[in-house]
């Protein structure tokens, strides 16, 4: 189990290495398991995307940040799902919240304050930021190079939302059209613009 990787005395490398073979989920539900010691094992042998997964599986998180160096925590945030982000931040009674968000850069900062900003029930609030979008005026071979480009922050590119020229969403491509799409192809011809939207202030 996880909690006898931790308390087995093998070197970090090793243990960090055996952890690779369990899902975040497991090691969400070993961190309950643990005293807080022993969780900061982990803590410093996880990297910040791997946290941040466990993180958004865990009903604690918010008590499991606070165990952690403000900085890594605010790191860890930064990389959930925005929407998750907004939630924990929104329930936790943490005074390190405020800490979190300031040490946050501005972009994720922005980001989780205009999601937060949003009614509990408007669709808004169970929106993310993590999506690539592409200009319908790109050509096939700029719109890789801004996938690209996006791809360092979001890790949700399967579906790629398109804007006009005025930012005004337009429709969506799939990932696998993109890649297989001829160079000299406008981007234009494989958008799907009948793909199903709702705007971010309806209940």
């Amino acid at each position: 189990s996880i909690a006898q990787l931790v308390r087995s005395g093998l070197s970090p490398k090793v243990i960090n290495e055996r952890l690779e073979d369990y899902h975040a989920n497991d090691i969400a539900d070993a961190l309950d398991i643990l005293q807080p010691n022993e969780r900061a094992i982990l803590y410093r042998l996880m990297d910040v995307e791997s946290l941040s997964d466990v993180m958004e599986y865990s009903d604690d998180a918010d008590k499991y940040l606070e165990e952690m160096n403000p900085r890594k925590a605010s790191d860890i945030l930064a990389h959930m799902e925005p929407d998750t982000a907004v939630d924990l931040l929104k329930n936790t009674d943490s005074r390190s919240k405020v800490v979190w968000l300031e040490l946050m850069d501005e972009v994720h900062r922005n980001n989780i304050q205009r999601l937060a900003s949003y009614d509990e029930d408007t669709i808004a609030s169970r929106m993310t930021t993590n999506f690539v979008t592409l200009s319908s005026s790109l050509s096939i071979k700029e719109a890789m190079s801004s996938l690209v480009r996006q791809a360092e922050d979001h890790d949700n590119i399967s579906q790629l939302y398109v804007v006009d020229e005025k930012g005004i969403y337009y429709g969506e491509i799939d990932l696998k059209e993109l890649i297989l799409a001829r160079q000299d192809e406008k981007l234009e011809d494989i958008v799907v613009t009948e793909y199903p939207y709702v705007y971010a202030d309806e209940r």
